[in-house]
């Protein structure tokens, strides 16, 4: 006969045991609430970076001295300025589906990033593209005069960076398609 004095030992692990995870569950969901934020504020700045960037490539396509030294040795400014677009759009939509995220309780898993043959072909694409972009960054800095008063400003150091992270991050995707 079960003593009336003595706790049920199983109500009390399944009580500790469904705190534990109610808590466990608050904790994933305040984590992923903060990763949003987080991911919303990352792509704020990337879209500001890329705004100096582009007008600062803008000024330099109308920039004779630039110009002169671009023709024996060519670097697609268009290119360069249509790419920093294409990463501020990209931006926006992180940001959007970011926010779209906070309606959602609980985050659901996805798949990988290689589970089919279109984020394969994304992927394969997106390492052309970075490719290309160093190297145009690459013949941009060739470029650079020294006497040129338009190329000489701060913000080419962010286009450099830029070009430095977008390698690392191509050889990720070589690494995440050859995986």
């Amino acid at each position: 006969m079960p003593n009336k004095n003595k706790p049920n030992s199983n109500k009390l692990e399944n009580f500790s045991e469904k705190s534990l995870n109610r808590k466990l569950n608050n904790n994933r969901l305040s984590y992923n609430i903060y990763s949003i934020y987080l991911s919303v504020i990352i792509n704020i700045i990337v879209i500001i970076w890329c705004s100096f960037i582009i007008n600062y490539l803008s000024k330099i396509d109308s920039c004779d001295c630039y110009n002169e030294k671009n023709k024996s040795n060519y670097s697609n400014i268009k290119y360069l300025i249509i790419f920093e677009y294409l990463i501020i759009v990209f931006s926006i939509i992180m940001i959007v589906s970011s926010l779209s995220k906070l309606n959602y309780k609980n985050n659901q898993k996805g798949g990988g990033l290689l589970d089919n043959p279109l984020m394969l072909f994304f992927n394969l694409l997106s390492i052309i593209i970075f490719i290309y972009f160093v190297y145009y960054v690459y013949k941009f800095s060739e470029n650079v005069n020294i006497n040129c008063g338009c190329t000489q400003n701060w913000i080419r150091y962010l286009l450099y960076i830029q070009s430095f992270f977008l390698l690392f991050g191509t050889f990720y995707n070589i690494i995440m398609v050859f995986h």
